[in-house]
């Protein structure tokens, strides 16, 4: 029996050769362990941009919410998974219960050394989806949220991530950590880097566990 957190693993081989030739074949990154979800010491969170897109009706918070869930668990990942997204009542950072650090799903990657860095920048983009493939440099995210995590002054928002009308508009972050030249910068390109149209189905989700 292996525990892993309070998770606990049966029917392991008992022998010293075959146990070790067990934990060496095994991605234990693939159960989560050490995620808060386990209830155990926590090693690290995750963090990816999903592979899929949506346009802006994303049946609100809660909806986003259950995207990155699904995702995370077709992926195998485990955990608990919130989107980074903000409405006109709540900011995203506040929605963040996890303390960090986050890490690509790879484990190796560190993106956020704690909840204090996501008010910030990136240590390096966030460039990994939940199946531990790249996400593409210029990929887009809704987010919603201005620097420091809170809800976007411009109140580009979709009508709350509920319309795909082609005349509304959502805030954005971009993959890539660089400066837009349109008023954004190096720090803040990851949560605002400009709208896009509410219509549009390529937007993905920048995804949290906690």
């Amino acid at each position: 029996m292996i525990y892993c957190g309070e998770m606990k693993f049966f029917g392991m081989p008992r022998t010293a050769p075959a146990l070790m030739a067990f934990l060496f074949a095994v991605p234990w990154w693939l159960f989560g362990c050490g995620s808060s979800s386990s209830g155990g010491a926590v090693a690290h969170e995750r963090a990816f941009v999903s592979s899929a897109g949506y346009n802006g009706d994303l049946g609100g918070l809660a909806g986003a919410d259950a995207k990155c869930n699904a995702m995370a668990q077709a992926a195998n990942l485990g955990g608990n998974w919130v989107a980074w997204l903000s409405n006109s009542s709540t900011d995203a950072i506040d929605r963040i219960t996890g303390a960090g650090p986050w890490y690509l799903v790879n484990r190796a990657t560190i993106v956020f050394n704690n909840k204090a860095n996501l008010t910030t920048a990136p240590i390096v983009p966030v460039d990994g989806n939940e199946n531990g493939g790249p996400a593409l440099k210029f990929d887009h995210y809704w987010t919603g949220t201005d620097v420091g995590g809170k809800k976007a002054a411009s109140g580009h928002n979709c009508s709350n991530w509920t319309s795909s009308d082609a005349k509304q508009t959502g805030q954005r972050g971009a993959v890539a950590n660089l400066s837009t030249g349109s008023g954004t910068t190096v720090a803040n390109v990851w949560t605002f880097s400009d709208d896009g149209a509410c219509n549009d189905g390529g937007h993905k989700l920048l995804c949290l566990e906690q």
